[in-house]
């Protein structure tokens, strides 16, 4: 039996699964919990709120949804050892084999024409990785149309080059796809004895969406064990038939009848969730039972007021509508202003505000999403890094960063790779050469990477490792400025004492006192030479490992809080060995693929830190982030950045034509801004680049931000010539020092004293009052 729990608040759906695990525990206490989660986040905050609950809460395992899939196929023994060849990863290198074999033939004229011209393999590796992960997403969304192609190696009749590329995958693979599996194991668990080993109760929390496969195999599940669907619902009304204005605009009078708006926010935003309801809804009665425990929000204020009308379907100004918000009324706030700087400088002392106003509000309530975590990440460790003069230190961490941009070795492995095939400028190996990992290895302190600052000044290095890096350049090959010019000069003024006179032509820089620094230098350019050599050399997957855990032991040296990161990204290199068995891909590659491999990688590891620390959480904005919070910021709504454009490349089936339940990149960007409106508690507050920096001019929001006050413009009643935008967007100025700050009367405010006594300093007006004398 499927059981669902349906709620708009997620506390009400822990309480319920509190209930469950207390009044029905498993048959054996060693019996592990099920428990599947979107997110390390979601696991740590129902963790956290099941200990706070029943006491104590222990051996509970949270696998993401894929992972459980691939658990349960190995519990019916439907896992097989090569079952890998139809991961994205292995299906890009076996694509990469069996292109060029295939490229003759007429249908595969487009990629042939494509990959004209290409001498390092880079087009290849790029266009297979596309091909790869298009076929990942057709195993999931459209396995009838893999099991056409196999079966008929032209696709029914198709003049496309994908069925024949496939046919030809599939017929090396003696593994099964999870299209495959997904049958064979919905058969299997009907006819079949469980194992002892599977699971006695599955539970899915906080998931707002899955598509059909997962729906699937859960329905076939659960007629044989207890399934519980906790799942976040923004309204309790049937809302699957929904449509936004616009849609409706342009339907017949026959096809209005059948459709509502309802919701002005729920029929723009909530395409992903309805067509998960309705997904739901298509379950028999007999096989699924609904547990409805929804929580009137009120109309105490904005936020709570909105909240409302999704949970009755309500608010499109057609009905009664709702009294005119109160001016102290701050849940809902929007604030525009002209830098990505100024925005997290207004966002602290807003913080600051409602840290100060809200009973009880503390740092670990709050937590704060962008869709650009990289860009911010600078500025809000500027802003929030450290206190200023009477303002109070915010504890805080920045979570879901790449462990390119988070950690030491990550970037510094970057820096080495950029080099191949550069001009080895001397500010380019320095800035390698006094990275913390690579320092440590080479063994050079603060004093001795000044002493070499020094040297490359004196010596006038600028580019160029000697001559013949420079003619494989195709450019003149002499050897002056260069890293071998001079080392040699170095090494000849250790050699011989500088009297001002060439030998051989060379002129001797004094070097006495500091040779083992030199002899360390030389080490560094020797091996970043050697290094390059090597790479010029075409290899085979293997032998590229083998090369990128030389190098790392070559050039870099782990720290107790790096070594984790290394580790990780030994791990990655690692991968290489498996790719070449399970792909069957035993050709040789060039350099510039291996790099794009390896940054690629790199770009999407991530450490997994941060998140729910204690303090103010800084993260990206993720599909299935609606944890609760008191206060839920989102700073960067900017126009285009959110929510994200979807490009899928010209060949991919799936957006040709479109089915129900297909995933949407948009659409799960324009759910999880709805998500975050319901978690939001207290305050709501959105903030976006809405002024040029250079001539003051209007810069528009995300269309989220548009749709949000539109909603609010319909669903309340507002005086004469006031809009939703005049009363919630507050516009701020340049620069934090502006006099309407702290002046008198004003709705802006800061807590800066610096910036406070520079307004005195620059101009002693005394129309000016220090918001610092007020207890924080």
């Amino acid at each position: 039996m499927l059981e669902l729990y349906t709620s708009n608040r997620l506390e009400e759906l822990v309480s319920a699964f509190g209930d469950l695990v207390e009044t029905q525990p498993l048959g054996s206490p060693f019996r592990k919990e099920m428990i599947v989660v979107q997110s390390r986040g979601m696991q740590r905050w129902l963790s956290m709120r099941l200990a706070s609950r029943l006491g104590i809460w222990a051996n509970g395992e949270y696998p993401f949804p894929n992972a459980l899939l691939q658990k349960l196929f190995k519990l019916l023994g439907l896992d097989q050892p090569d079952s890998d060849s139809f991961s994205k990863e292995v299906m890009s290198w076996s694509i990469m084999r069996l292109l060029p074999g295939l490229s003759s033939g007429d249908r595969f004229a487009p990629l042939a024409s494509y990959l004209h011209n290409d001498s390092d393999g880079i087009k290849l590796f790029q266009l297979a990785g596309k091909i790869a992960d298009t076929f990942d997403q057709y195993t999931l969304f459209r396995p009838d149309l893999l099991a056409l192609w196999e079966d008929r190696e032209d696709g029914g009749g198709t003049a496309d080059w994908q069925p024949a590329l496939w046919h030809a995958l599939a017929k090396e693979a003696s593994g099964r796809h999870r299209g495959r599996l997904k049958e064979e194991f919905c058969e299997k668990i009907l006819q079949e004895k469980l194992p002892p080993e599977f699971p006695e109760r599955l539970s899915l929390f906080g998931i707002s969406y899955m598509p059909p496969f997962h729906i699937d195999i859960l329905q076939a599940v659960a007629r044989q064990i207890e399934v519980n669907l906790f799942m976040l619902s923004p309204t309790q009304e049937f809302w699957a038939d929904i449509q936004s204005r616009r849609r409706l605009a342009g339907m017949s009078e026959s096809e209005r009848q059948l459709s509502t708006e309802g919701n002005p926010l729920l029929a723009s935003l909530g395409s992903s969730g309805r067509d998960f309801s309705f997904m739901l809804s298509e379950v028999s009665d007999e096989a699924c039972r609904q547990h409805e425990r929804y929580v009137e929000p009120g109309n105490d204020t904005l936020l709570h007021a909105l909240q409302s009308d999704m949970l009755n379907l309500t608010g499109t100004g057609e009905d009664e509508l709702h009294n005119s918000p109160d001016p102290a009324d701050r849940s809902l706030q929007v604030h525009s202003c002209h830098s990505a700087m100024r925005e997290v400088e207004v966002l602290h002392d807003n913080l600051l505000d409602l840290l100060e106003r809200l009973p009880g509000l503390s740092p670990k309530d709050i937590v704060v999403m962008t869709p650009e975590i990289e860009s911010y990440a600078p500025y809000i460790s500027s802003v929030f890094g450290a206190a200023g003069e009477g303002v109070p230190y915010l504890p805080h961490t920045i979570a879901d960063r790449a462990m390119l941009n988070e950690g030491d070795i990550a970037s510094a492995v970057l820096k080495l790779l950029d080099l191949y095939s550069s001009r080895y400028t001397a500010p380019a190996l320095f800035d390698l050469l006094s990275t913390p990992p690579v320092s440590r290895r080479f063994g050079l302190d603060d004093e001795e990477l000044d002493i070499v600052r020094r040297w490359i000044e004196e010596t006038r290095i600028r580019w160029g490792m000697d001559e013949s890096s420079r003619e494989a350049l195709n450019l003149p090959p002499y050897r002056e400025n260069s890293w071998r010019a001079g080392l040699d000069r170095l090494l000849l003024g250790y050699a011989m004492p500088d009297e001002g006179r060439l030998y051989d032509g060379i002129l001797p820089c004094d070097v006495e006192g500091v040779a083992a620094t030199l002899g360390k230098l030389a080490q560094f350019i020797d091996s970043v030479d050697d290094l390059a050599t090597r790479f010029d050399r075409t290899k085979t997957l293997e032998e590229w490992r083998e090369l990128f855990i030389r190098m790392l032991a070559e050039f870099v040296s782990a720290d107790d809080d790096s070594e984790r990161e290394l580790a990780r990204i030994n791990e990655e290199i690692d991968k290489l060995t498996g790719l070449a068995v399970k792909s069957g891909f035993d050709g040789e590659v060039t350099a510039p693929v291996m790099i794009a491999w390896l940054r690629s990688r790199l770009e999407q590891a991530e450490m997994g830190l941060g998140f729910m620390t204690g303090g103010i959480t800084f993260c990206a904005m993720l599909p299935m982030r609606s944890i609760p919070f008191r206060v839920v910021a989102m700073i960067g709504l900017n126009d285009g950045a959110f929510p994200r454009q979807q490009r899928p490349p010209g060949f991919d089936l799936i957006s040709r034509e479109p089915r129900r339940g297909d995933r949407s990149v948009r659409g799960d960007d324009r759910y999880l801004f709805l998500e975050s409106i319901l978690s939001a508690r207290d305050v709501l507050y959105l903030s976006y680049v809405g002024q040029n920096i250079r001539d003051n001019g209007e810069l528009p929001p995300s269309v989220l931000v548009s749709e949000l006050l539109d909603a609010v413009q319909r669903g309340f009643e507002f005086q004469e010539n006031e809009t939703a935008a005049s009363r919630l967007v507050v516009k701020h100025r340049l620069q934090g020092f502006n006099p309407a700050y702290f002046s008198k009367g004003s709705p802006l405010f800061s807590y800066s004293a610096e910036n406070f006594h520079a307004l005195a300093r620059r101009n002693s007006a005394t129309d000016t009052v220090s918001f610092l004398a007020e207890p924080l």
